[in-house]
């Protein structure tokens, strides 16, 4: 019996450390001109339930969700979704996702990302950064086909990325070594 509880206090630990990502687009930089954003892209496994943060000067950028014709036009008529509130944020389902400044140039200076989201994994739990921004809910609905392409470029993850997984691992661990504490103690 105490062996069960072990494992369901266990697992209840395992459940509140892994999740969903957050993922500021940019890193660093944020949302601006002149930045490989489809590098960027590409150094993350984007899940069903993630977050992309889009970070940037309300007043000099903005972000607009667009199909996939627009995207390699750069062209800002038809979005499908625009904020302009200086911190947009789009969870995310499966498939693939375009968006673009619809400032006049600024998609033309690389002010773009096309984002390719995966199912979620079932089995294995995500590690979680714990980075939630408050009043940033803007849901992106209708996911664009995912017999879509876009180039793709290929670049090393950078430290953000193994620090997030570093974090995710080190809590994990932390619980464990809590939970095998509780059980032997609960058996003196």
């Amino acid at each position: 019996m105490q062996l069960l509880l072990f494992f369901l206090g266990l697992m209840s630990s395992v459940k509140l450390a892994w999740g969903a990502q957050t993922y500021n687009v940019g890193d660093g930089a944020g949302w601006t001109t002149n930045m490989n954003y489809t590098a960027w892209a590409n150094q993350y496994k984007f899940r069903e339930g993630d977050t992309i943060v889009f970070l940037y000067s309300r007043g000099s950028h903005d972000v607009l969700r667009v199909n996939q014709r627009d995207y390699l036009a750069c062209s800002a008529s038809t979005p499908i979704e625009t904020d302009a509130s200086g911190e947009t944020a789009f969870q995310l389902r499966a498939g693939g996702y375009y968006f673009i400044c619809g400032f006049p140039g600024h998609c033309k200076h690389q002010q773009k990302v096309y984002v390719r989201v995966l199912p979620p994994l079932s089995s294995l739990p995500r590690p979680s950064t714990g980075g939630n921004l408050p009043g940033l809910s803007q849901s992106a609905q209708a996911p664009v086909a995912s017999n879509e392409t876009v180039p793709k470029t290929h670049s090393a993850p950078n430290a953000a990325s193994r620090l997030k997984t570093n974090i995710g691992s080190s809590c994990i661990l932390h619980l464990l070594i809590f939970n095998l504490i509780l059980y032997f103690a609960s058996n003196l």
